[in-house]
């Protein structure tokens, strides 16, 4: 369920939409990693050490609110996608009527990826990434 609030802490609407738990792909729990960031002289070990017992969530989250982009769409991270690339659905702020899902061509790393949708752009990242750090410039495209 999603709840809009204006400004005041007035609902502006709420939608539901149909979920069921679904389990993460073996390809998505094979990209998991711990969402950390440890700075700072010896940060490797330190970071291994930390995540030694650590085991991926093996359910795909229902979903993640990543904000609202120039047009005045709220954008969702949903776990309704078919496949482990991820999936957006898109709602109209004003009513909360759910405008269009969106299911992406980024490969199944971007599973793990925090986005950020501002009017300014779309960015996503890796909080933990295996190599060097990227931010990524996302683009909606229409096909």
């Amino acid at each position: 369920m999603i709840t809009g609030f204006d400004p005041m802490g007035n609902t502006l609407f709420t939608t539901e939409l149909p979920w069921s738990v679904t389990p993460k792909t073996q390809d998505e729990l094979d990209v998991a990693r711990p969402h950390m960031v440890i700075p700072g002289p010896g940060s490797e070990s330190t970071s291994s050490e930390l995540s030694a017992n650590w085991k991926p969530d093996s359910l795909r989250y229902a979903a993640r609110l990543l904000g609202v982009d120039s047009l005045g769409r709220l954008w969702v991270k949903s776990g309704r996608g078919a496949g482990p690339a991820p999936c957006f659905d898109l709602f109209d702020c004003t009513d909360g009527s759910l405008l269009m899902s969106i299911e992406t061509s980024l490969p199944v790393s971007a599973s793990v990826w925090a986005v950020r949708v501002t009017e300014s752009g779309i960015l996503g990242w890796d909080h933990n990434p295996s190599d060097y750090p990227r931010v990524y410039m996302l683009e909606l495209v229409e096909r």
